[in-house]
């Protein structure tokens, strides 16, 4: 895909651009983004989570300082459809490299994280899981 670089703060919620981030090409540089209760990143399938928990959320990187970080977190499901709850937008990090959450309503979720240098996404990970 090619264009301009691409930042989190021009892309908005519902934006034709919103997914950009997720298929923007990537330099090389490496993200984990791990929870603190133990789950595995990356594509595989599903964890399934009971409601109530607070997960804490952890991004590690190899890439070079300085850089931004930013978090996306997606609510599904009919609970949360049906409360108003359902979510994915894109938050600045507060400068931890961490986001807690809790796991409010039942439904497939996900938190991606997005390593962002000099205006361009240069790494990524997610976290899928599944709450009951």
């Amino acid at each position: 895909m090619n264009g301009p670089p691409c930042h989190p703060h021009d892309v908005g919620v519902g934006s034709p651009r919103h997914e950009v981030l997720t298929r923007w090409p990537r330099t090389g540089y490496q993200g984990d983004c791990r929870g603190a209760v133990g789950f595995p990143s990356g594509s595989g399938p599903p964890t399934t989570f009971a409601k109530g928990l607070s997960i804490l959320f952890e991004l590690t990187t190899d890439t070079p300082a300085p850089y931004e970080a930013y978090w996306k977190v997606r609510n599904t499901g009919e609970e949360a459809r049906v409360l108003g709850q359902l979510r994915g937008q894109i938050l600045e990090d507060e400068g931890r490299q961490q986001r807690r959450e809790h796991t409010k309503y039942t439904g497939n979720h996900d938190v991606d994280v997005y390593v962002v240098k000099e205006r361009r996404v240069v790494a990524t990970d997610r976290v899928s899981g599944r709450i009951r």
